[in-house]
């Protein structure tokens, strides 16, 4: 009982932290304009490019500014289940 508790619990944290970071790509991200995009897409990849593959590392700012969500997924793995 107490492992199905467990597993509840976490799948209900995970579902609420998907829930979030999703909230704030919609607030912060996506409501942001072309060039705080590009300022994101840049520090992403001076900052976390190692996580990312390398054909995106090659890509300028620009040119990932409109997939900021998808980059920091790559790189810290936050979204979870949808």
């Amino acid at each position: 009982m107490n492992v199905v508790l467990t597993c509840l619990a976490e799948a209900i944290r995970m579902n609420e932290r998907a829930k979030y970071v999703r909230w704030v790509f919609a607030k912060y991200v996506d409501t942001a304009d072309w060039r705080t995009r590009c300022t994101m897409a840049a520090l992403l990849l001076r900052d976390h490019g190692a996580f990312l593959p390398a054909e995106l590392r090659q890509c300028p700012p620009a040119q990932l500014a409109g997939e900021i969500p998808s980059l920091i997924t790559l790189c810290f793995g936050t979204l979870g289940p949808p």
